[in-house]
């Protein structure tokens, strides 16, 4: 786009602080409700967590009939959307005490405040102690996240593109960017100029490669799986396996083989070696969910997005590029309270056959 010539009108809008939202379809949002953004689709809903916290319902907006963008989040008979995105709020905050001025507080349901949930659900800051158990909150900038020091959550992040150690065939772990990396035999994971790299070379060797988180998220608040990744090399024989998502359980024996049964909880994505294929399974560990084609195959020189966002209900809705994938199918790591991390792994259980696994980035979020 060329440098402007001429003078420009520039639309405004002067109250900052009420926006509208289309409303997901079948959704039913009450006046008084936090209202949560979906992270993919964008359409208004009854917050839950991994959903983008928005503000708060002025008005009722019934959608229970209707479809996606059919209806306005907060709309009047007149059509005008109420949805506060900031200012005071005056809210139940179980435990609240006046020494609790500036800390964050979560959205943990449509109607439940908390000072632990997850970083997506931020609603904002304790201005003071009003009654018992009652506080007054400022309302964060749309979509702010909390600050680094804030406790109550948790967000790790993984930027290939920095410089990280190679794990080499016989390094052991190391560690950085709130990461992970392991390996055993092979070439290891090493970091290029806009990846890191996981990799085997051809020897006849068990080997294996894994980024993974550092923290532990608990299923009870939530869990957002993000990352930009790609099989550069899908190798030549089925003993080689790619996976990538969240597990219960990550030690030298599952990294080693996710297959074998060990790993009780879990929601990924799959490859087979020399399979262009991506598959999706989970295990609740009560119902296991055998890996499905998602129809989607990878680009051996393209990265692709993949979300897995599990519901504090244990329900996991996976996506590929923004599009949800087999919608049809239930996935889930169970509801219990259980500890999970981000992962990406790469193994071969035997055979000469090379890999390699691209990473650009990976975002697991919770708390």
């Amino acid at each position: 786009m060329t440098a402007l010539a001429a003078n420009k009108v520039i639309k405004r809008i002067g109250d900052e602080t009420l926006r509208e939202f289309a409303v997901e379809a079948s959704a039913h949002i009450y006046e008084g409700a936090f209202v949560g953004i979906h992270p993919v689709t964008g359409y208004a809903r009854p917050f839950e967590p991994c959903d983008l916290f928005a503000g708060t319902a002025r008005n009722e907006a019934n959608n229970t009939t209707g479809a996606a963008g059919s209806l306005l989040s907060g709309a009047t008979t007149t059509g005008v959307v109420m949805v506060e995105v900031a200012g005071l709020l005056v809210h139940a905050l179980t435990g609240v005490s006046l020494y609790d001025v500036g800390r964050a507080v979560y959205a943990t349901d449509d109607n439940v405040l908390s000072f632990t949930g997850h970083p997506d659900g931020f609603v904002g800051r304790v201005i003071h102690k009003d009654a018992a158990n009652v506080a007054v909150v400022q309302l964060r900038r749309p979509f702010e996240r909390p600050n680094a020091g804030d406790t109550g959550s948790k967000e790790q992040i993984f930027d290939g593109s920095k410089l990280i150690t190679p794990t080499g065939a016989v390094a052991g772990p190391k560690y950085g960017q709130g990461h992970v990396l392991q390996s055993s035999l092979g070439l290891g994971v090493y970091n290029s100029v806009a990846y890191a790299s996981l990799q085997f070379d051809a020897v006849a060797e068990i080997a294996q490669a894994s980024v993974e988180t550092d923290a532990v998220f608990d299923i009870a608040n939530g869990i957002t799986f993000d990352a930009d990744l790609y099989i550069n090399g899908i190798g030549d024989h089925a003993a080689l396996d790619f996976d990538w998502g969240l597990a219960n359980v990550l030690d030298a024996t599952t990294r080693a083989d996710l297959d074998d049964g060990t790993l009780t909880k879990h929601c990924r994505f799959h490859m087979d070696g020399a399979v262009a294929n991506i598959l999706a399974e989970s295990d609740d560990n009560g119902t296991d969910v055998a890996a499905v084609d998602t129809t989607i195959d990878n680009d051996t020189a393209t990265s692709k997005n993949f979300i897995i966002l599990a519901r504090k209900t244990g329900v996991c809705e996976l996506y590929i590029e923004k599009a949800r994938v087999l919608a049809a199918t239930a996935f889930g790591i169970g509801s219990a309270s259980a500890l999970f991390a981000g992962f990406v792994n790469l193994e071969k259980i035997s055979n000469d056959t090379v890999a390699v696994a691209r990473l650009l980035r990976m975002r697991t979020a919770g708390a």
